[in-house]
């Protein structure tokens, strides 16, 4: 099993809202630099950090809210 698929669908919703604010910030490049912001801020190992980054990727538009691209990568 992937370490994915034990972080629930709010879980990632909850990622991939934060990650959408820190591109939006500036502060980071959240394509290339915000796995280490993830461990920090949500205690995330780094090989969990970074798959969740990406999935966020993967899913990335400015069309649908986190939770709508949460549920195309997790169960519910």
């Amino acid at each position: 099993m992937t370490a994915y698929t034990y972080i629930k669908r709010d879980e990632f919703a909850r990622y991939f809202e934060y990650l959408d604010n820190l591109r939006l910030s500036g502060a980071v490049n959240p394509w290339f630099g915000a796995a280490p912001y993830l461990q920090a801020n949500f205690g995330l190992e780094q090989p969990v950090a970074r798959m969740v980054c990406d999935r966020w990727r993967a899913t990335f538009n400015t069309v649908q809210t986190p939770a709508e691209r949460a549920a195309q990568v997790a169960d519910a």
